[in-house]
């Protein structure tokens, strides 16, 4: 045998590959039964037509399951969702709601079927239709391997939480009593009694009318005071409640701009300015003769004429503001002016219907006033043939010899027997043969067993504000207050010169003023000789001398200064003169409050003010009573004694035994059938508005 390096055969090794290779197989097909009857579907091994079946069964019934769990999830949410507001108006008229709006507004989340897969949003919807009573609701859900809708019936019923809700279930009762049976004699009769009993096929009844004093029960309404009351520290004030509480009016402070000047400089004009020295240095003048162009003075060693030059500066802008007319206020600080202006809104019309007592049902929808009672019976009598216990006579007639005196003959001799049987006779029968209306306003209706009368709800209008800054004029029907009105004030912008020296030029808004203009006067050498010197062309000094000589002339140049000048260096002249020196404007906003006003930290004017706080007062309404009635609830009533006839039936019964049981369906206590003989069996069944719980 060929051995491995590990000591194990090679067929020891392909067993244990096969082994193990079983084990896996094993092991993975005991998982998938595992799973599969996990998810309720049991494929494993799943050959036979019942198993099949049963498969088949298993998804069918999930289906159905998660489809009527995902259409009761709509129902809710869409029951929810339509408000009064979200309602048909009308009837006939339909509101459709798809399941994407409802995914969108987060009224549910995305509808999964059994398969995961999201049933369609676009063709799932809600829709509900109105009818004169009620709502129906047609819930339609459009699934994968399902499409299907159901219907429920909604309204606005006394045990709804919210605006409408699912009606209650409806159920019809079974009656019973027995017929085609035999009746036993009348009993004796009972006591006279007031109270009404009827006629029926077991039942006699006799009444009999007597006039008698009664005590009746006059009602009427009581007459209602209605409280109103606030609570402590608050004043009523009508049906209001006011109380005043500290508040604060803040408004704007007023400016005053405070300027100043730096250290040594004064201020001036809108200005800051100093006196300070300076020294005017001039040249002196030289022993000099100075001429100048025509239309030029000499002044001093300069030529100067007074010409019109254009000083230009800017102009001073004054910026001023306004408002229309006087009923505007200016706010400098805003550059707006307000005024208060009255907004007129028409006032909220609540209209409401009342009718004339409690007797009566208001229906919202068509403003009517409805009263309903019970319709009375009318009875007939009728012929009907019925069965009774009696003894047949049966008769033949045989032949019989007869012997008289000798003489005999046959003589027809009639004989009877008589055996019990049964009988037939006619009888009268009462029955209600229909439902009349004791009074002709009444309408009847047939099928209910009731009349009705309807008439004109009374309309009762008020009207009211949206809130208590309004004032209602009750003649206009119009509700008013007062508001703000801010509009932008007008601007307005001047110009001005520095001062009157100016002339303003309004296109270029520019100041100018004429200035002097001075230039450099023509300066021209005059030389001149001393003694008997005389001056040549060439500016020599001669004279005739015995030998002829000839010499240049002394020219000596002295400086002199104009007055107030003094002469410095020999050739200059100063003088010292005052002018100002600028310097700019310190300003300083100071903020300033009227009366009674304080500046806080804000640089905000306030003072504390009263202010009325006002709430709706507690109403309560009590009620009472005239002299002589007693109050109940809302009404008042007395007991007056008034003669009337009073009604007064008597009664005797028989049994019936046999026959057969006929068995109807109606509501529960049907006095009708109650009286005609018949019993409720306690079975009830369903016929309508199944109501999710």
């Amino acid at each position: 045998m060929k051995v491995n390096n590990k000591g194990f055969s090679l067929t020891t090794n392909v067993l244990l590959i096969i082994a193990s290779v079983i084990i896996l197989i094993f092991i993975f097909i005991t998982y998938r039964g595992i799973i599969n009857k996990i998810d309720g579907i049991g494929t494993v091994n799943c050959t036979t037509e019942e198993c099949k079946k049963k498969n088949e069964g298993s998804i069918k019934s999930n289906t159905e399951v998660i489809f009527r769990d995902n259409v009761a999830n709509v129902k809710d949410a869409a029951i929810n969702y339509f408000t009064t507001s979200r309602l048909p108006k009308k009837v006939g008229d339909k509101v459709t709601l798809t399941l994407k709006k409802m995914i969108d507004d987060k009224l549910v989340l995305d509808v999964y079927d059994e398969e995961g897969k999201v049933c369609d949003p676009n063709k799932s919807y809600v829709e509900v239709t109105k009818y004169s009573d009620e709502y129906i609701m047609k819930i339609y859900l459009s699934c994968t391997n399902k499409q299907d809708y159901i219907l429920v019936h909604l309204g606005c019923y006394e045990y709804c939480s919210g605006t409408i809700c699912e009606r209650d279930p409806q159920y019809e009762y079974e009656y019973a009593k027995s017929i085609s049976c035999k009746y036993s004699d009348f009993g004796p009769w009972s006591n006279w009694s007031t109270t009404k009993v009827t006629q029926t096929d077991l039942r006699k009844v006799e009444t009999k009318t007597e006039m008698k004093e009664v005590s009746k029960k006059e009602t009427i309404s009581a007459i209602a005071n209605k409280v109103y009351s606030c609570p402590d520290d608050y004043k009523l004030e009508g049906d209001k409640c006011t109380k005043i509480v500290d508040g604060k009016d803040i408004i704007d402070p007023i400016v005053t701009p405070e300027y100043s000047c730096e250290e040594g400089f004064n201020y001036l004009d809108g200005k800051c300015s100093r006196n300070v020295e300076t020294t005017d240095t001039v040249p002196a003048s030289r022993g000099n003769v100075y001429v100048c162009p025509d239309d030029y003075d000499l002044v001093n060693d300069k030529c100067e004429k007074p010409i019109t030059k254009p000083e230009t500066i800017a102009a001073k802008v004054k910026t001023t503001y306004s408002c229309p007319d006087s009923t505007y206020t200016l706010n400098e600080s805003t550059k707006k002016c307000t005024k208060n202006e009255t907004v007129t809104v028409d006032a909220k019309e609540n209209v409401s219907y009342t009718c004339p007592d409690s007797t009566y049902k208001l229906n919202e929808s068509t403003k009517k006033c409805t009263k309903t009672v019970d319709a009375k019976a009318v009875y007939s009598t009728k012929t009907v043939t019925e069965s009774y216990a009696c003894e047949i006579e049966t008769c033949s007639t045989v032949p019989q010899r007869v012997c008289q005196n000798g003489s005999c003959e046959v003589v027809p001799q009639r004989s009877c027997t008589y055996e019990p049987g049964t009988c037939t006779r006619e009888v009268k029968k009462s029955y209600v043969s229909g439902y009349k209306c004791d009074d002709s306003s009444y309408t009847l209706n047939s099928s209910a067993k009731t009349c009705s009368k309807t008439i004109d709800a009374t309309k009762k209008v008020s009207y009211s504000c949206a809130d208590s800054t309004y004032t209602l004029n009750t003649t206009t029907k119009k509700c008013s207050k007062s508001v703000p009105k801010t509009v932008d004030a007008t601007k307005k912008v001047s110009y001005s010169c520095a001062d009157s020296t100016y002339t303003l030029n309004t296109t270029t808004k520019k100041c100018s003023k004429s200035v002097p203009k001075t230039i450099d006067a023509t300066s021209k050498d005059t030389y001149y000789c001393t003694g008997d010197y005389k001056l040549t062309k060439d500016n020599k000094c001669t004279k005739d001398v015995a030998d002829k000589e000839y010499k240049d002339p002394t020219v000596t140049v002295e400086y002199t200064c104009k007055d107030g000048y003094k002469l410095v260096d020999n050739n200059k002249c100063t003088r010292t003169s005052k002018d100002q020196e600028y310097s700019e404007v310190i300003t300083i906003e100071k903020y300033s409050c009227k009366d009674s006003y304080k500046l806080n930290k804000n640089n905000k004017c306030e003072k504390t003010v009263d202010k009325t706080d006002t709430i709706p007062a507690t109403s309560k309404t009590t009620y009472s009573c005239n002299k002589n009635y007693t109050l109940e609830n809302d009404k008042c009533y007395r007991n007056v004694i008034v003669n009337q006839n009073v009604t007064y039936y008597r009664y005797a019964v028989r049994t019936c035994t046999g026959g057969k049981t006929d068995k109807v369906w109606s509501e529960a206590n049907d006095k009708e059938l109650l009286e005609d003989g018949y019993k409720m069996t306690g079975n009830k069944r369903l016929i309508s508005g199944e109501r999710a719980k």
